[in-house]
């Protein structure tokens, strides 16, 4: 969990012009938190899996799994 914290990287802030570099990075707790609420159901028909349908994502658990 702290590799895919890392790989998030800081964002950028524009204040009044200027571009900082700030640590905006979710916590451990709150990515942990988040990935314990995300819930599969996976349709099958005819004894194969023919699609998986994903609910409750949340910002945090989508940032983590395009760096999974």
């Amino acid at each position: 969990m702290s590799m895919v914290r890392y790989e998030l990287g800081k964002d950028r802030i524009e204040t009044d012009s200027i571009k900082v570099a700030a640590d905006l990075r979710p916590s451990t707790e709150s990515m942990v938190w988040s990935l314990g609420q995300l819930t599969v159901c996976r349709i099958v028909e005819k004894g194969k899996r023919k699609y998986a349908v994903h609910s409750n994502w949340e910002a945090i658990s989508r940032a983590i799994f395009a760096n999974i």
